[in-house]
């Protein structure tokens, strides 16, 4: 079932009402909260406010985190440096892997004829960023110097696979909540969301030094 976003971007692409009507319908449109279910769809389950406030949480848990040397290195990625991370690292992490993913989430689903709005695809990709925190936590548990064949290490590291199995589940649902694609073009406009700022990141990083 299409969330009341989805049809009203329906309705403005196929001319049942004008961009302007769909702008002034979706920006007084409050979600319904359903918030068992906000773990699997933030931006579905959760009203705008709700998501606002979740994204913003995460943002500054994420910024807390880098005092405990967890990186968030990249679009997708979580490494934990083994020292405290200073601020000013933590917020280039930030600022080459975040913005940039939102960004061009947003540039491609108005390209495929989306209607989104560049908060909606926002608040898709930093509300779903909680489970990168909680792999976070998984990998502060594996001590620096641990054998690679560690028991430990391997039940730690599978642990983490559900949880970033989860974070792309959230992240696929919450931006087809946000952007009303369908089918191919949603697939096609997720996978490269997902990867062309992960290059972007890891060459920016590389850049900077």
């Amino acid at each position: 079932m299409s969330t009341p976003q989805q049809r009203v971007l329906e309705m403005m692409a196929s001319g049942q009402v004008s961009k302007e009507e769909a702008e002034h319908l979706l920006s007084a449109l409050e979600r319904p909260a359903r918030k068992e279910r906000w773990y699997l769809d933030p931006v579905g389950a959760l009203s705008t406010s709700g998501a606002a406030s979740l994204a913003l949480t995460v943002t500054l848990l994420q910024l807390a985190a880098f005092a405990l040397g967890v990186r968030f290195d990249g679009a997708m990625d979580v490494h934990v440096s083994g020292r405290s991370v200073s601020f000013a690292t933590g917020l280039i992490d930030w600022v080459v892997s975040v913005p940039p993913m939102i960004l061009i989430g947003y540039a491609l689903a108005r390209s495929l004829k989306s209607e989104a709005r560049l908060l909606d695809v926002a608040l898709a990709v930093v509300s779903t960023r909680w489970l990168l925190i909680l792999v976070g936590v998984f990998a502060l548990g594996i001590p620096t110097n641990v054998d690679p064949l560690n028991p430990v290490l391997l039940a730690l590291a599978i642990g983490m696979l559900p949880v970033l199995a989860l974070y792309f589940v959230n992240l696929f649902r919450s931006y087809r909540t946000a952007t009303g694609l369908k089918s191919g073009r949603l697939w096609l406009a997720y996978f490269v969301m997902l990867l062309v700022p992960e290059v972007l990141s890891k060459l920016a990083l590389v850049a900077i030094g």
